[in-house]
Parts: structure tokens; C-alpha cells; sequence
């Protein structure tokens, strides 16, 4: 049985190209075609991504590079400067900052062309289960 959510599910389908860029940073793409679900009431006739959606986006990001289960387990920094609409594609410039015996603090850039979205610092561990 799947234990990920159908949110979950559709952002690890939208994130593509997953690159290693050195022993630290990596970048992906991912773009929000309309169908995707997270704009559902999100807001009618001016759909945007939740924040949540592209902190967890970081994170499906993180797991496609340390081939782990990973839980988010502190947010230590998240500023939203832009949202993202349909139809946007986004960049995630990941970071790792540190990690440890499983456990990732990395730095997020997520930006829509020119255009910062956001900058994150998270903390992800690697999942018991």
C-alpha cells in the first residue's frame, strides 16, 4: 500500500529534472500545469500553489537525491516574495547545509524565472518506517 498522499503523489509526477549540480546543490524543475490538484480552493478563478505544497516539494526534492524516506522536521526559515500560478514553472536551488547520520538541513531558492518565490531552510530526517 502507497502511504503518500495524492498531493504528495502529484507533486513528485510535476518535478522534473532533478540535477546534481555539485557534492551540495541541486536543482529541479516543476511546473503547475491547471489540473493540479493543490488549487483545488485554492483560490477559485485565481488559482495558486500553497505555500505547504512547495515546502513539501523541497522535500520530495531532497528524497530524489538521498534515495531516503524523508520527514520534514523543522522549519527554520520560509519567506513567500511571489506567488505561484498555474501554468508557472518553477526552479528549486537546493542546498545542504549540513548533514548527519540522516539527517539534512538544507537551503531552498524557489524562483519562476527571474522572479524569487520563496527561500526556505528546513530540517529533514530520515524516516524510521
Amino acid at each position: 500500500m502507497n502511504n503518500t498522499s495524492i498531493l504528495e503523489q502529484e507533486l513528485d509526477a510535476r518535478l522534473k529534472e532533478c540535477t546534481q549540480l555539485s557534492e551540495k546543490e541541486s536543482e529541479s524543475i516543476v511546473r503547475f500545469d491547471p489540473a493540479f490538484r493543490g488549487f483545488d480552493g485554492h483560490f477559485e478563478g485565481n488559482p495558486i500553489v500553497p505555500g505547504v505544497c512547495l515546502v513539501q516539494m523541497i522535500r520530495i526534492h531532497m528524497q530524489r537525491l538521498t534515495e531516503e524516506t524523508l520527514i520534514l522536521s523543522e522549519v527554520s526559515q520560509c519567506r513567500f516574495r511571489s506567488p505561484v500560478l498555474a501554468d508557472m514553472s518553477v526552479c528549486n536551488k537546493v542546498k545542504i547545509l549540513s548533514a548527519s547520520d540522516g539527517e539534512y538541513m538544507v537551503q531552498a531558492d524557489v524562483t519562476a524565472g527571474d522572479v524569487p518565490v520563496c527561500r526556505m531552510k528546513l530540517k529533514m530526517r530520515r524516516s524510521a518506517v
